[in-house]
């Protein structure tokens, strides 16, 4: 371990909460671990540091180092993914088919086609492993189907080969056979985490095509035998025009019977395509478009359902809505702090994507909404070299020269996703409006729903807005009545 690296991204907020500059993540210490902390800035991972907690705790020293390590192991995330959160620097989406059976209209990708060459594997994988990529996540495209499935293999096993851990891969699930749920037991190390797009239950929303499951008496199982394999799950609801509340909410229900789900995301659809609009795709894909963009607020009536159903009998996994509001936030207030200044991206600020075309970018839609955004192609001899970070499209970013500065919300919003504020015409460095809706509908709580049942979240909430009044008005003009029952 690195441990004076360590403490260069780690800060402890408030006395108890131990925030990680590199990856976002932030973690609510116990006493003990707030003891523990202090012995790791003083003695790093050390022998003395072992003494430390024998003769603190009247401890025999092996079970000192044991619990040391413990504790370690915790608050050094390393290049896993820690429920939705990816690793943050030294960090990769490789993007290897942009091909899927699915047709969701929802989908960003507008090229259906592009993969990279079985042959050229080996050089793409060599360039991000020179620019220092120590962990990936893999997603496509659909990785599992049958027209990639045998090279999904081959590229994990090419990984394994370089030392860069498979930190998660995305996947609709559709194609995950009891054959290849053996494959990935056999070849896919249990601390990758299996990130699986779920928008509906119900087969008259349900991608009919689902050639995976036809011989699958429960076309479920498969997934749920790499749950109790112990591979981490993050399930992912994307939200469009078409679902009603009662189906999301079907599907959070649904979840309650894994075990180990470390988060479910439940977040607007950035509406990449849209209507008859430039962004739109062929006329054949128009026809399954839904029309224009969404309200800004549409995420707010399923975020009331999903709380009051948490208030109602809490969710046992980690539940995301829109980026900011987290049920575990509900239960522990004290790990929300207020955000400085600073680049908006936070947990994604250095992350670096190859393509299925080759382009290499930032995060994986950014370019479906700027194709300019790429700081060249991988298959035409880009280097990620030392250094490259500084080239990554939004590396220049500060919520000081963008619209944000003035904003009473910047606080809790620290900045917004660069991908909605694209979307919805607002320009690189203009407003994410969805977060916009949320963080004002929030701070309001017009309802009183945060008051009744998570009063201390709701305070702590409202104590970083040195201006309430003006996000008062902000929800009454720009929110109230936006899709709101």
């Amino acid at each position: 371990m690195d441990a004076a690296g360590l403490l260069e991204q780690l800060t402890l907020q408030d006395g108890n909460v131990l925030a990680d500059a590199v990856s976002g993540r932030k973690l609510v210490l116990n006493p003990s671990g707030v003891v523990f902390f202090g012995i790791f800035r003083r003695h790093g991972d050390t022998d003395e540091a072992v003494h430390q907690v024998a003769a603190r705790y009247g401890l025999s020293h092996q079970l000192a180092r044991t619990e040391y390590r413990r504790f370690l192991e915790l608050i050094d995330q390393g290049q896993r993914c820690e429920g939705s959160i990816l690793p943050g620097r030294h960090h990769a989406v490789l993007e290897p088919t942009a091909a899927c059976n699915g047709q969701c209209p929802h989908c960003y990708h507008g090229d259906r086609s592009s993969r990279w060459p079985r042959e050229q594997f080996a050089a793409i994988l060599d360039q991000v492993r020179s620019g220092g990529i120590k962990s990936v996540s893999i997603t496509g495209g659909e990785v599992f189907s049958a027209h990639f499935a045998d090279a999904f293999f081959d590229l994990a096993r090419e990984l394994e080969e370089r030392q860069v851990t498979i930190a998660s891969v995305s996947t609709n699930a559709t194609f995950l056979t009891e054959q290849i749920r053996d494959r990935v037991l056999a070849a896919i190390p249990r601390t990758t985490v299996f990130r699986i797009s779920l928008d509906a239950l119900r087969g008259d929303l349900l991608d009919r095509i689902r050639p995976g499951y036809r011989n699958l008496a429960d076309p479920y199982l498969p997934i749920r035998d790499l749950d109790a394999a112990g591979y981490p799950l993050v399930f992912t609801t994307n939200l469009f025009h078409a679902q009603p509340v009662e189906a999301v909410l079907e599907i959070g229900g649904y979840l309650r019977q894994y075990r180990s789900i470390k988060a479910w995301n439940v977040r607007m659809a950035v509406p990449v395509h849209h209507g008859d609009g430039e962004r739109a795709r062929s006329p054949a894909r128009r026809r399954q478009l839904l029309g224009t963009r969404p309200s800004p607020a549409l995420g707010l009536r399923y975020y009331q359902a999903i709380l009051e159903a948490h208030a109602a009998s809490e969710f046992p996994f980690d539940v995301r809505m829109g980026n900011y509001l987290m049920t575990s936030l509900l239960r522990n207030p004290a790990a929300l702090t207020a955000f400085g200044g600073g680049h908006p991206c936070r947990e994604d600020q250095y992350l670096v994507t190859v393509k299925a075309t080759g382009d290499v970018t930032q995060c994986p839609i950014l370019t479906e909404l700027a194709p300019d955004l790429t700081i060249g192609s991988g298959r035409s001899g880009v280097h990620l070299g030392d250094g490259f970070e500084a080239d990554l499209p939004l590396a220049g970013l500060d919520t000081a020269t963008m619209a944000c500065h003035t904003c009473p919300l910047l606080a809790v919003c620290g900045g917004g996703c660069r991908l909605y504020a694209l979307a919805y015409d607002q320009g690189l460095e203009g407003c994410d409006l969805p977060a916009k809706a949320l963080l004002s509908w929030l701070v309001t709580d017009p309802a009183g729903l945060l008051r009744r049942n998570w009063p201390a979240y709701h305070s702590r909430l409202r104590s970083f807005i040195t201006d309430p009044g003006a996000v008062t008005r902000i929800y009454q003009q720009d929110t109230a009545g936006w899709n709101v029952p």
